[in-house]
């Protein structure tokens, strides 16, 4: 496949020329881990200043409808500005492009800048966040066929990056008890997670499941924190039971336990956590008493629109033909959507001052190529904002 990619990146550049500085190799492809026909390909596209995403989406788009079939996802893009503040924000992927990306093509121009620090705490809690989600693939008949399916790629994927090797077909369960092999005992090491560990349970618990600990409410999922998820006890674990007994009350299960919950709440979820989006219900209550950063808030409020603009948005627009970007635009409008209901709640519990980003979104009536640039703009506002906000309560 190497021979492909490089095709494709010298096709790519000998279209865009000087306004294209920079294309990363990352991802499992550059690791051990990389599964031939599950694996995706990822690219990183690094813009000049001077370029604009209409120039890489007219390049690229011939180039994905010959080759989108072994890359499987649509590549990252972004400036160097905006990769700077993606890096800064997300310090476990900086080090990964630093270590283990390959540079396909680059020009004077391009400096990837220094490397931030890393805080094992937030590299182990985007993985623990990672592990919840995931962990509804264990019931995925709870789930809508396109999530089950979303869920149980998420979790194999996950299995492979901490195993560091392919992984073979097997069940929901056995991926999940390889994900906490490895993920438990590093969690388990961090100074922060030894004043969570709390293996106690109730004095009443379901007697199918003799080591729930608490039950929380999260959207339309139930949580389920249990005092051991070691492999064993997962494989032991009547999972069967637990769909049929689920079945009427919730349209999904996470399974966690209280270190990993903590850890993911304070360092990778925290607004997850001062906007109460984990109700409880049952058992004891880990985190009734957790308390996290302002920095930390505004660093994933931050993360959002800045994920947004550099991974989710570019791989669509690089990818979609132009029947399609009604439906993009409106999907992308409705995140921007979110993201100001998301701000209105941190102003109104005092963790923001307000903004409002300097323009507004164009008519409907707008030429498609400028209103998805308005959207671009807009999520770069957000970043800015909330960086300014993250560096300010680190000073």
């Amino acid at each position: 496949m190497d021979a492909q990619i490089d095709s494709l990146v010298a096709q790519l550049v000998a279209k865009m020329g000087s306004r294209l500085t920079a294309v990363y190799l990352f991802g499992s492809y550059t690791q051990p881990y990389f599964q031939p026909g599950e694996s995706d390909v990822n690219l990183l596209f690094v813009l000049a200043d001077d370029a604009d995403m209409q120039d890489l989406r007219d390049a690229f788009l011939p180039l994905w409808q010959q080759h989108g079939h072994w890359l499987r996802r649509g590549p990252w893009a972004a400036r160097a500005g905006t990769l700077a503040r993606f890096r800064r924000l997300n310090p476990h992927f900086a080090h990964h492009l630093s270590l283990h990306g390959r540079l396909l093509h680059t020009d004077l121009s391009f400096e990837p800048g220094p490397l931030p620090a890393l805080d094992p705490h937030e590299t182990l809690g985007h993985l623990a966040t990672q592990a919840l989600s995931a962990s509804s693939a264990l019931l995925p008949d709870l789930l809508g066929e396109a999530t089950a399916v979303q869920r149980r790629a998420e979790l194999r994927r996950l299995a492979r990056q901490l195993w560091q090797k392919p992984i073979p077909e097997e069940t929901a369960v056995r991926s999940y008890a390889r994900v906490q092999h490895i993920l438990g005992p590093k969690i388990a090491q961090l100074p922060a997670a030894r004043a969570w560990n709390n293996t106690t349970i109730p004095a009443v618990t379901a007697p199918f499941l003799p080591g729930l600990q608490s039950l929380y409410q999260q959207g339309a999922n139930i949580v389920m924190v249990l005092a051991n998820l070691g492999p064993q006890a997962i494989r032991d674990t009547n999972w069967e039971q637990l769909k049929e007994r689920l079945a009427q009350e919730c349209e999904g299960l996470v399974v966690t336990t209280a270190v990993q919950l903590c850890l993911s709440l304070v360092y990778d979820n925290p607004i997850g956590l001062v906007l109460k989006n984990y109700q409880h219900s049952w058992g004891m209550n880990p985190v009734a008493d957790l308390t996290t950063s302002r920095r930390q808030i505004m660093r994933q409020a931050a993360t959002l629109p800045s994920g947004i603009e550099m991974i989710q948005l570019p791989a669509a627009y690089l990818t979609q033909d132009d029947d399609h970007l009604h439906n993009l635009i409106h999907d992308f409008q409705n995140r921007l959507l979110n993201i100001r209901l998301e701000h209105e709640l941190l102003h109104r519990f005092g963790y923001t001052p307000s903004f409002i980003p300097p323009a507004s979104l164009p008519e409907r009536t707008a030429p498609l190529y400028q209103r998805v640039s308005a959207i671009f703009r807009n999520l770069a506002w957000w970043s800015d904002f909330y960086l300014d906000q993250m560096l300010q309560a680190e000073a």
